[in-house]
């Protein structure tokens, strides 16, 4: 009985030996390091020993207790981990749980808040949306279509009458079905044309009481229609109250009428500044419904009684009238006339009115100042909205000026709103020129410290100057037809030109280097292509290459000129490229689109990096570079991906993996035929050892403290063969040894046979006096070797098992 239990206690051992071999096997190789197994005989004889001292002596009582134990074990361990499991996932439930009820409980707080500020003072929070966007001029006030009869609605009971108000923050629509949206080839330069008869006769209506100043006096719509099957029920005071989806419901439907028709008129009519920033209002009334006796509820139809419309001004604005304005608009058109020649043209007349405007104003550059309601208006050309002394706009003044003055001349002009290529809000004009055709006009942009032309009867193919960008007008200038983000109603554009205006156009001579509208620039000297002109040639920031007088599109490389080299892409110099670049057979580095001669270090072209010397590719070169903090080993030039081994740089050697020094390896190395010893991916010439452990120290230790118990007479540790960080060995070697082994590292690199390179390991073994058993020619892993070991040990206890059973296997 004792002796089985000490049998029962080695095979405990040993298999506690195996799982923490396997651990220790699995650590190392995480790590990918090399390390040495302890002897296959070893195990293999131990555990044929314990097999044979099992199957002769084991009392049952003990085979039953191993069952029982084995059996224990693994509930407990399995017991264990599933708690562990239960445990995690019950936490993580109740941590997301935890989390949606906060996020729901926060939503919904933020939400009531929110409703409630807004509804509380939506009037200060319109008008301060009225002052903060630089082109506000005309969209509506956003309003909920809301279904919840217990929300605090923004319709109001005044007598019999229900009223909504609208505003205006001119805030235009980014959707992608609205921006850049194809025009009708019917615009005419109002968009009075574009509504229906019912919005015409409101629009009219309008325009009437407000010509000449803001009218706040109520006015009759003369709407009506029937509202079928709504829900009616009868208040405590015996009242009829009415759903917010019926209130909506009619308000929608009024609104689908007097928005466009608002919209329309403040587009087409930009002199009516005191329609700037107004808000107006929409009331109706219906016919009260008949309770039968009893109803408190019904579904029935409701009838307009009546509707009406109301403007309320700014306070600003608000109080300008025409017997102000008036005077000064035609003062201008009279200043205008004198500029034009006799006989003048369409062309004439629209290129004063552009020239005047760009002369009488600048642009209003301090963002705090943009939302001044005056600057949304053509009145900003004459009186001075922040009192700094200056008469000063933003792109709504100069282009409703444009508007206004084309009126004067009967000369169709639309105005534009959409978006930049930036993103900013924008404003500009259409303007139809006699041959029937539609060109962009900016005077905003045109308007710089002279008086430009880039932006002036041009089309949506037509390239900017140098001094813009050198960009399409069509990219920089992006229409939106809705002009409000909280109104349905959409108005579409004139279809204008895709090239620029070509009749009497004689703004500008040209000279110099221009790009024409097929992209390509040219030379001129004196309107004429100067076929003499090949070399580089400048405008503004940009540098063009040609030959004859015209940009060789054709060529992407480097240029000599003026001392310097430069590279360019299809002609044209590209300041932004860094990189490689041939010329002649020979590769250079480019730096901010001219060649780097000082520059040292890697470049990458097409995918494959190269070593750069000076400016220029060294394909002699083999070594070491660094790169963002990074060391790579070339080879003839280029970055060599598949190279592992010891390379040398400034007298130090350094161990490369895969083309880049490996600072995580330690272990040993074999270049030209010979073992050496790399701690840290630099070669480590005061180690001695005869073996080398990966993560050694650690693996051993542990192996040692499992198998300590075993007693393996075969096996024996040299830990003096572990090399610790910690605890650095002596070098046995002298220095002139040390250095006749550098000698040998530099001598030119062979490749010898495995058999060789093993004779020099045994050899290297023997002179160091290691007690090292010689291991098999299999190449077994350490987990494969385990596994191994492992099937046998279980196979000896299922045939202890089945011997105790009687089962014959």
């Amino acid at each position: 009985m004792r002796k089985n239990k000490a049998l029962l206690k080695r095979a405990a051992s040993l298999f506690t030996a195996l799982v923490m071999l396997a651990g220790s096997a699995t650590y190392a190789q995480e790590e990918q390091t090399s390390q040495e197994v302890l002897s296959q005989e070893m195990l293999s004889e131990s555990s044929s020993e314990l097999s044979e001292e099992l199957v002769n002596g084991t009392d049952p009582e003990i085979l039953e207790l191993t069952s029982e134990t084995i059996t224990e074990s693994i509930e407990e361990q399995t017991q264990e981990a599933e708690s562990e499991s239960t445990q995690e996932q019950t936490q993580e439930v109740e941590s997301e749980s935890t989390q949606e009820q906060t996020q729901e409980t926060a939503s919904e707080s933020i939400e009531e808040q929110t409703q409630e500020t807004v509804n509380e003072n939506l009037p200060e929070l319109v008008q301060k949306s009225n002052s903060e966007d630089e082109t506000t001029e005309c969209s509506t006030d956003a309003f909920v279509d809301s279904t919840d009869e217990d929300m605090d609605s923004d319709i109001y009971e005044i007598g019999d009458e229900f009223v909504k108000t609208f505003s205006f923050d001119m805030i235009v629509d980014r959707n992608p079905i609205y921006l850049g949206m194809a025009g009708i080839s019917s615009a005419t330069g109002n968009y009075y044309d574009q509504l229906d008869a019912t919005s015409k006769r409101i629009y009219n209506a309008i325009y009437e009481a407000n010509k000449s100043s803001a009218s706040t006096a109520k006015m009759k719509l003369k709407l009506t229609k029937i509202f079928e099957n709504q829900k009616v029920t009868k208040g405590a005071n015996g009242k009829a109250v009415y759903s917010e989806e019926t209130k909506q419901a009619i308000f929608a439907w009024l609104g689908s009428y007097v928005t466009p028709a608002y919209l329309a008129l403040t587009y087409d009519h930009p002199e009516l500044v005191w329609l700037s920033g107004a808000k107006y209002t929409i009331g109706y009334s219906v016919y009260t419904p008949l309770f039968e006796s009893g109803e408190t509820s019904i579904i029935t139809d409701l009838e307009l009684a009546g509707s009406t419309f109301t403007i309320t001004p700014t306070k600003d604005t608000g109080v300008l009238t025409g017997s102000k304005v008036n005077p000064l608009f035609d003062g201008t058109k009279s200043q205008i006339d004198a500029m034009l020649p006799a006989n003048a043209t369409t062309y004439d007349k629209v290129k004063a009115v552009h020239d005047k405007i760009c002369s009488m104003v600048s642009y209003e550059n301090n963002t705090q100042n943009i939302g001044n309601q005056y600057y949304q208006t053509p009145y900003s050309l004459y009186y001075d909205a922040d009192g700094d002394g200056k008469i000063e706009t933003v792109c709504a003044g100069y282009a409703k000026m444009m508007k206004l003055q084309c009126n004067k001349y009967g000369i169709p002009c639309v105005l534009v709103t959409g978006v930049t290529d930036s993103g900013e809000y924008h404003m500009w004009n259409y303007v139809q020129m006699e041959n029937g055709v539609w060109y962009a006009v900016d005077a905003t942009w045109d308007d710089q410290s002279t008086t430009m032309y880039d932006f002036f009867l041009v089309g949506s193919e037509t390239y900017s100057s140098a001094a813009f960008g050198t960009k399409k007008f069509g990219n920089t200038h992006i229409p939106s037809g809705k002009w409000t983000t909280s109104a349905d109603c959409v108005f579409l554009y004139p279809v204008f030109s895709q090239t620029a205006y070509a009749g009497q156009n004689t703004v500008t001579s040209k000279n110099g280097l221009l790009k024409d509208s097929d992209g390509v620039w040219r030379y001129y000297t004196n309107n004429q292509v100067d076929t003499s002109y090949t070399g580089f040639a400048a405008s503004g920031s940009d540098q063009v290459y040609l030959i004859n007088g015209v940009q060789n599109t054709s060529y992407s490389g480097l240029i000599y000129n003026g001392g310097n080299w430069y590279y360019v892409q299809k002609g044209v110099r590209n300041t932004a490229y860094s990189g490689l670049s041939v010329y002649n057979g020979s590769w250079y580095y480019v730096k901010g689109g001219t060649a780097d001669w000082s520059y040292t270090g890697l470049a990458q072209y097409n995918g494959v990096w190269y070593y750069v010397r000076q400016g220029s590719v060294d394909w002699e070169y083999t070594g070491l570079c660094q790169y963002d903090t990074i060391w790579f080993y070339i080879k003839n030039g280029a970055l060599d991906w598949n190279y592992t081994g010891l390379c040398q740089h400034s007298g130090v050697w350094y161990y490369i993996t895969k083309g880049q020094v490996n600072w995580n390896y330690t272990g040993s190395c074999i270049y030209n035929g010979k073992s050496y010893y790399v701690e840290k991916g630099v070669l480590n010439w005061k180690y001695n050892s005869a073996a080398v452990y990966s993560s050694a120290s650690y693996t051993a230790d542990l192996m040692n403290a499992a198998l300590s118990q075993y007693q393996a007479e075969e096996v024996t540790i040299d830990e003096t063969n572990i090399y610790s960080a910690d605890t650095e060995p002596e070098s046995t070697q002298t220095e002139e040894q040390e250095s006749h082994e550098a000698e040998k590292l530099n001598e030119p690199e062979t490749f010898e046979t495995e058999a060789q390179t093993q004779e020099q390991t045994e050899e290297s073994v023997s002179q160091t006096e290691v007690a090292v058993q010689e291991e098999s020619t299999v190449q077994y892993s350490l987990l494969e070797r385990i596994e191994e070991y492992l099937i046998k040990f279980i196979t000896y206890i299922v045939k202890l098992a089945a011997a105790y059973i009687g089962i014959t296997l």
